[in-house]
């Protein structure tokens, strides 16, 4: 059975985590992906990357702030994406300023 997680915040704040605001990491084999939602949130002050999502799916990032992170503003790892939809976020004072 794959695992697939499924994430929706909406007006939230993600900050002073260790390390990541949010990480998702699904079991790529057998077809195991994740599906985030995030909308008008912000992620600050994490100690590594704001988002990590591995094996990404589904995307719908918008809205969002992401500052003061130790590393990426938002990562996303992905050999497949059905859907993303991406814009309206901002990111200031990360390591990079970034979403990659």
């Amino acid at each position: 059975t794959p695992y697939t997680a499924t994430l929706t915040l909406e007006r939230s704040t993600i900050a002073n985590n260790g390390h990541y605001g949010i990480y998702m990491n699904a079991d790529y084999s057998p077809q195991g992906y994740n599906y985030l939602t995030l909308t008008n949130s912000s992620i600050n002050d994490n100690g590594y990357t704001g988002v990590w999502i591995d094996y990404a799916k589904r995307l719908q990032i918008t809205g969002n702030s992401f500052n003061n992170n130790g590393s990426y503003a938002m990562y996303i790892s992905s050999t497949s994406i059905e859907f993303k939809d991406v814009y309206n976020n901002s990111a200031s004072g990360n390591t990079r300023n970034a979403i990659e």
